[in-house]
Order: C-alpha cells, then sequence, then structure tokens
C-alpha cells in the first residue's frame, strides 16, 4: 500500500484550484484582448497611431480612465479606456457591452 501524506489536498481542493486559475487566466486574456481592442477603435478614431503626427489627424489622446467591466469570469478592475476629448470618443465595443447588459437585466 502507498503510504499518503497527511498534508495532501483533496480532488475537490485540487480542481477547485485549476477552475480558479483558469478563471483568472480567463480573465487577464479579456482584459489584454479588451485594451487592444479599444486602443486600436480609438488609433481609428483619431487616424494616426500612438506617438504619431499626420495631417489626416482628426483629435489628439487625453490618457484614459480606468474603468471596472463585470464579466461572467468576475470583474475586470481597472481596465484603461483611452480619452480623446475634442471630438467625443466614445469606445463602441463598451456601448455594445452595455447594451447586452441592459437587454439580458430587462
Amino acid at each position: 500500500m502507498t503510504p499518503t501524506p497527511k498534508n495532501k489536498p483533496s480532488k475537490a481542493d485540487r480542481q477547485a484550484t485549476i477552475h480558479e486559475l483558469l478563471q483568472e487566466r480567463m480573465r487577464l486574456a479579456i482584459r489584454h484582448t479588451l485594451i487592444t481592442v479599444l486602443e486600436e477603435e480609438v488609433e481609428g478614431f483619431i487616424q494616426a497611431a500612438l506617438y504619431q503626427r499626420t495631417p489626416s489627424r482628426r483629435d489628439y489622446r487625453n490618457g484614459h480612465y480606468e474603468r471596472h467591466l463585470g464579466t461572467s469570469l468576475g470583474e475586470l478592475e481597472d481596465l484603461p479606456v483611452p480619452r480623446a476629448p475634442v471630438r467625443g470618443f466614445a469606445p463602441s465595443c463598451l456601448n455594445a457591452i452595455n447594451d447586452a447588459k441592459a437587454n439580458w437585466m430587462s
């Protein structure tokens, strides 16, 4: 008979740990994807990349604000949303998420 250590976590504990780790990785992947989409969207809106000066530039960046976003995997905290103040940039992907949440809640 194989000896078992007394401090060995149970199978349920190991599965719960793996589940928590996978959820955290998924939250990080969603956060990274949203940041990438927001940056590409603001670049398309401004018509210039970060620090790029072009004649066709429509606006300028004014930093970002942080926002929390609830997902089915948990809260995404401190999501940086870029600002472009002159023409009033509003990220469409976050508006779509808010609309979907509102439809789901009603």
